[in-house]
């Protein structure tokens, strides 16, 4: 195994690579580094996620204007694409504070490069809820992708340590996320780096195939 141990072979195989790690697999739990250029960022960030909602108030705060600020906002803050509103890391005045759950809502395409990367949480069930457009949900089992197609009003739980990430392909979606145990560390792992190939667009079945054609 080239210097790897089995761990770190097994690892690398959940994750749908066969051949040889390309980068270490032990992540370190997550955790937040509080520079002094890291504080006053989060510092930056609170208030802008405050401006948001405030002015999304005074708009009625309706789902349609809190979205639409999202959107707009985040292309000059990138971190505005989504919102917490529950959980353990208080992120802006509007805030319910518990270690027993997190709430949020994310915005596509505008929140796909965080959504799309490939993560697992050890110890969350997370629930997604899409409320506007459409999206897939991919999920590693067995070495390889599963995709869900999601469209508005549907609902799909991930387990706790599944691989997992969230593409639209560039259209246009929102979707609610509710996570369990948002304290409990580590709280989100990424996939050690594998294959460019595993990272392609899942492939349908042949029965798929067959009626797509």
């Amino acid at each position: 195994m080239t210097g790897q141990t089995r761990s770190d072979w097994l690892l690398s195989a959940q994750c749908g690579n066969s051949g040889p790690l390309l980068v270490p697999s032990r992540e370190p739990p997550s955790k937040r580094i509080h520079t002094m250029s890291g504080r006053k960022k989060d510092a930056e960030i609170f208030k802008q996620r405050t401006r948001l909602l405030q002015d999304a108030f005074s708009q009625g705060m309706t789902l349609d204007a809190l979205v639409g600020l999202m959107r707009s906002r985040s292309k000059e803050s990138p971190r505005l694409s989504s919102l917490y509103f529950a959980g353990a890391d208080r992120d802006h005045p509007y805030f319910l504070h518990t270690d027993r759950v997190a709430m949020g809502l994310s915005v596509l395409p505008e929140d796909e490069p965080k959504s799309r990367k490939t993560k697992r949480h050890p110890h969350q069930h997370e629930m997604i809820f899409v409320l506007d457009g459409a999206l897939r949900l991919e999920i590693l089992r067995n070495g390889k992708w599963k995709a869900t197609a999601l469209k508005a009003g549907q609902i799909k739980v991930i387990y706790p340590n599944k691989y997992h990430r969230i593409v639209s392909g560039g259209k246009r979606a929102v979707f609610l996320f509710v996570k369990s145990k948002p304290a409990k560390e580590p709280r989100e792992l990424a996939c050690p780096r594998i294959s460019s190939k595993l990272l392609r667009k899942p492939r349908l079945s042949s029965k798929k195939r067959s009626k797509a054609t």
